[in-house]
């Protein structure tokens, strides 16, 4: 089996993983998961509520691959010290 083809058999086992857990429904509607890590460590990670609040929304738009976080970081920290 090819690198490529391993890769789409992952992804769909993801889905229909997720679309278990879920629902296909919401799965459907974009829903947006966060990391069980980032919460767990967001004290060690030195993260307040605004930082937690700055990464769950730039993980909504990190859904598929190719549509990376916006703003940038540097635009973040920019309107977060004004």
């Amino acid at each position: 089996m090819s690198e490529g083809a391993t890769v789409k058999k992952a992804h769909v086992e993801t889905l229909r993983v997720n679309e278990a857990k879920w629902s296909k429904t919401l799965m459907a509607a974009a829903s947006n998961a966060i990391r069980s890590v980032i919460i767990e460590k967001q004290e060690a990670l030195s993260f307040d509520a605004i930082d937690m609040n700055i990464a769950v929304h730039l993980s909504n738009y990190w859904r598929t691959i190719g549509n990376f976080p916006h703003p940038s970081v540097k635009t973040i920290f920019l309107l977060r010290s004004a």
